[in-house]
């Protein structure tokens, strides 16, 4: 019986069964004008043992049991312990069409067809006595029904899924990056000229670009949809993995998982999983003593993804993590001193310093490195999986336990953003980071503890001077000020840009390794007149303020 989980995947089989047995008559074919061929009949073990292994996986027991007495034909053939000749060949073709007629079934009704006449009859051939009666009404109805729904449409039948190599999808994202690049630097020689045209000529030329700018979105979208992949290829291995480390380290663990249908950016997804492992496995050397309980999630928040690994053990000792980082003179007395106080006294987000802490590389609190953990290298590996996904992770403590997350964007290749201007110099801020815009003079500006802030709808929100983080000459306030209210996890802040230019969709491209290390930016995008623009990653350059101050 097939479970949930495994029939969302049911596509994917049933393409794969086709792809299979399509080799299989054709490589039967071949074998039939050259019987000496051996290596025929290891290809035809191959494609019967993938069609016999994928069903047992979906839970397609019916299909599993017949593809397992064909692979017995093929198998005692090349051994020699039998001969195949052209009786059993037209019988194994048979069999073929028998399991295409058992696909087209099951397309339409999600029931397995009964295979016992089936399997009697291949075994019957594999022990050489070939029975050419139907013997019963389960068979007779079984092979009509596989002829009939094979040959009713076999010269128009239409092709529901095809496989394509990633790389052409890759080239495809290419190239609407370059259109949409083109789009741009065609918007703005059009908003140039357009000043020239007079009323009737602007009604003429407006209607092409609008139609223009959907076709490309249009494309875009599609493109974007076919690089989208559930995030349970990879939750799917967890459960044995926990099972397997459960077992070698004699601890009794449920492990749950959820949202594993939430789609991603392949290159996401193809990433993901030593992120997920480290976190697992800390979970059961770490945070697990001898049972417990760990939770895989995937929760989709507006546009971003996040991946969450709860456990109800013992939590994070601060103590010994500040004290580990003091022996590796990552902090000094004074830095422990003022950490010490960081420490939470209830269930809630670990300060950004100590998090930090945790990422450095040998950072360990284990007395012994063991095949699980130990090394230092588990969380230093999400936080280069963050730069490079323009993620952002964080650690809640619970009243039992810990839960680490990892905030993702559903895609790395083109975000929503608007455009802000410093000075001469142009950078994107993410429109997943921005809660809206407003206009404030100067005498609207109140200080508190050496914050400035301003209110908006009787919410103090504190203000940014973003040409101070960014080392500008100039950081004095105009009297008219420009603030983008941007989202830094449950807080708002204000930052302050001389203009704001406009909402626009950027193409994403990631930063060199050198550039790594500056906390403030997460990639950059090239502008419609082919300059540079950074992205502005809100997260992490409020988490750095936070830390100088």
């Amino acid at each position: 019986m097939q479970s949930e989980q495994s029939a969302q995947f049911n596509d994917i089989f049933f393409s794969d069964v086709e792809e299979n047995l399509q080799k299989m008559n054709k490589t039967l074919l071949e074998f039939e004008k050259d019987p000496s061929n051996t290596k025929l009949l290891d290809n035809l073990m191959r494609y019967s043992h993938n069609i016999k292994g994928a069903s047992a996986m979906m839970g397609y027991n019916n299909l599993s049991n017949l593809t397992h007495v064909l692979e017995d034909v093929f198998d005692k053939a090349r051994k020699g312990k039998s001969k195949i000749n052209s009786r059993i060949i037209q019988r194994v073709f048979e069999t073929f069409d028998f399991i295409a007629g058992f696909i087209d079934h099951l397309k339409k009704t999600s029931e397995e067809t009964d295979v016992h006449a089936e399997i009697d009859d291949l075994k019957k051939i594999v022990e050489g006595a070939v029975s050419h009666e139907k013997n019963n009404e389960t068979r007779e109805y079984s092979q009509k029904q596989a002829n009939k729904e094979q040959n009713s449409d076999k010269d128009n039948k239409q092709i529901e899924f095809i496989k394509v190599h990633v790389d052409r999808l890759d080239k495809l994202m290419d190239l609407i990056e370059e259109l949409l690049i083109n789009k741009m630097s065609m918007d703005s020689y059009l908003d140039t000229i357009q000043k020239k045209f007079n009323e009737n000529e602007k009604k003429v030329i407006s209607p092409f670009n609008q139609k223009f700018e959907r076709l490309i979105s249009d494309i875009q979208y599609y493109v974007m949809q076919a690089r989208l992949v559930p995030v349970n290829q990879v939750f799917a291995k967890y459960p044995r993995m926990v099972r397997d480390l459960a077992s070698s380290e004699n601890k009794k663990i449920d492990f749950e998982m959820s949202g594993g249908e939430l789609e991603l950016d392949r290159k996401i997804v193809e990433n993901l999983s030593d992120p997920i492992t480290h976190l697992i496995r800390n979970a059961i050397d770490h945070g697990i003593k001898d049972e417990g309980r760990i939770l895989l999630r995937a929760i989709r928040d507006k546009d971003q993804v996040v991946i969450s690994v709860e456990d109800n053990g013992r939590g994070l000792n601060f103590q010994k993590i500040i004290d580990k980082a003091l022996d590796l003179k990552l902090i000094n007395k004074s830095d422990q001193d003022e950490l010490l106080k960081l420490i939470p006294d209830s269930p809630g987000k670990v300060p950004v310093k100590i998090q930090d802490l945790l990422y450095c590389p040998s950072v360990s609190t284990k007395d012994k490195v063991n095949e699980i953990s130990g090394r230092g290298v588990g969380l230093n590996v999400i936080d280069n999986f963050n730069k490079l996904m323009g993620g952002r992770s964080y650690i809640e403590t619970k009243e039992q336990g810990t839960r680490f997350c990892i905030q993702l964007p559903l895609s790395v290749s083109i975000i929503k953003s608007l455009l802000v201007r410093l000075n001469n110099s142009v950078f994107a801020i993410p429109a997943m980071s921005v809660n809206g815009s407003i206009r404030f003079k100067k005498k609207d500006i109140r200080t508190s503890a050496g914050q400035d802030y301003i209110i908006v709808d009787r919410e103090d929100i504190p203000i940014i001077n973003l040409k101070e983080v960014f080392n500008y000459e100039d950081t004095e306030y105009t009297d008219k000020l420009f603030i983008v209210l941007a989202k830094n996890g449950d807080e708002t802040v204000g930052l302050m840009v001389d203009e704001m230019i406009n909402n626009m969709e950027i193409i994403v491209k990631p930063l060199n390794k050198v550039l790594h290390s500056i906390k403030a930016f997460s990639g950059a995008t090239i502008l419609a007149d082919g300059k540079l623009a950074l992205i502005i990653d809100i997260n992490r350059m409020i988490d750095h303020i936070k830390i100088n101050n």
